[in-house]
């Protein structure tokens, strides 16, 4: 009979559940306060598929972002100093570092409220 120590496969499993997680895309954020999901697909040739993390990102890539009771539809709009995702009215934004890397943490959420002014939202991850 083989006696398995429980301890010591949790000491192997959970740095190496954290690594995947780490390296994966967070979808799940608390933009002021409220839930927010998202989805991030390339539409290279119609395929639609989900990216896992965001060096995936291509030309033509689009985000859903389901909060509030709002469903938004973004396309990936290129910009020097961020990752961004806008159709004018709604701007989704992954800062860079200093060092020039996707700061994933804390995404901002822009949104243009109808006398002109842009309105922030403040995104975390979620524990969720």
């Amino acid at each position: 009979m083989i006696k398995i120590n429980i301890e010591f496969i949790l000491q192997i499993f959970n740095p190496i559940a954290t690594i995947i997680l780490l390296l994966t895309l967070n979808t799940n954020f608390l933009c002021d306060q409220s839930d927010l999901n998202l989805t991030i697909r390339n539409n290279i040739n119609g395929d639609f598929s989900e990216i896992k993390e965001l060096k995936e990102l291509k030309p033509g890539a689009f985000i859903n972002l389901d909060w509030e009771k709002k469903n938004l539809m973004l396309p990936y709009s290129p910009r020097p100093q961020f990752v961004s995702f806008s159709d004018k009215k709604w701007d989704w934004r992954y800062l860079l570092t200093d060092d020039g890397k996707v700061n994933e943490l804390e995404p901002l959420l822009y949104e243009l409220s109808p006398s002109g002014q842009y309105i922030e939202h403040k995104c975390k991850i979620s524990n969720k």
